[in-house]
């Protein structure tokens, strides 16, 4: 799978909870795709990116996403964090 985003973080950056990991004894999830962006004019565009993404992989499923800000007296961050699967091809 290609991440044509800069703003993609590899899954071992990403800590994650074991409620999201396995639900009644299965993987609910197989991957994670990260968008952040801390420029205003990028923060603008960040929903574009998720569109563009999810539009280039429909045979993505997702499951949950995550939204975070955060800030410090200078900087602003905006996460969009999707957690997704591969959807079951269909059998004739």
């Amino acid at each position: 799978m290609q991440y044509p985003f800069s703003q993609t973080k590899s899954i071992s950056e990403i800590n994650f909870r074991n409620d999201y990991k396995k639900k009644e004894g299965g993987v609910i999830f197989e991957g994670v795709k990260v968008f952040s962006a801390t420029k205003a004019r990028d923060r603008e565009g960040l929903g574009g990116n998720v569109t563009r993404w999810l539009r280039g992989n429909p045979d993505c499923e997702v499951i949950d996403k995550i939204v975070t800000q955060s800030s410090d007296a200078e900087f602003h961050c905006l996460t969009i964090t999707l957690f997704y699967k591969e959807k079951p091809s269909a059998t004739a």
